[in-house]
């Protein structure tokens, strides 16, 4: 499977990663690398990571891993402006942990997740992330 995900992607899958949490990020780092999919940037908030992608420089990414509590906080569909605009598919993140949303950010969040191009849990795990190229392959062709 690493070849097929070779060809699509010559240098490995080049991911933006968007949370807060220095022990995700650290453990999906490492998890990502194992799998050739480089985190070549990562942001505390869904508004930095938007500014990567759109600023003078660009941050080159094939796919943004975001939690999604972070969009819910940034009061703005970033999946939607990031895979419109950008031609980039967001992938969520979504805590083990219970986060209390209430009201408009419950629906919203609802709304995220009814959307969402593909969705996993954190931690990650080696073996759901392994397919992830295949994800990122079919969104961009279709």
């Amino acid at each position: 499977m690493e070849e097929e995900m070779l060809s699509f992607f010559p240098g490995g899958l080049r991911v933006l990663l968007v949370d807060d949490d220095t022990k995700a990020v650290r453990t999906a780092t490492a998890t990502l690398s194992t799998l050739h999919y480089p985190v070549v940037a990562m942001y505390p908030t869904a508004s930095a990571g938007l500014r990567a992608l759109s600023g003078d420089n660009v941050t080159d990414v094939q796919a943004v891993l975001c939690d999604v509590h972070k969009v819910v906080s940034s009061g703005f569909d970033f999946r939607l402006v990031v895979e419109t605009e950008l031609h980039i598919p967001i992938i969520y993140l979504l805590s083990t942990t219970e986060h209390t949303v209430a009201g408009e950010d419950a629906e919203f969040l609802n709304h995220l997740l009814l959307t969402a191009t593909f969705i996993v849990r954190k931690p990650l795990d080696s073996a759901v992330m392994a397919h992830l190229w295949s994800v990122v392959a079919w969104r961009r062709c279709c």
